[in-house]
């Protein structure tokens, strides 16, 4: 399962989610891929515990 498979408005909240992160600069600008896939996870194994 990947993040395109959760419903559309799971997918909009980790996308604000991951937004945020950046915009308050938490993160350097190199490992933001990585940051986004670690992002994915999180709301797949919430999303998962959920169903």
């Amino acid at each position: 399962m990947n993040l395109f498979d959760l419903p559309e408005g799971v997918q909009v909240v980790a996308a604000e989610t991951l937004s945020q992160i950046i915009a308050m600069n938490l993160y350097d600008r190199d490992n933001s891929l990585e940051r986004a896939d670690f992002i994915a996870q999180a709301f797949l194994e919430m999303y998962k515990h959920d169903s």
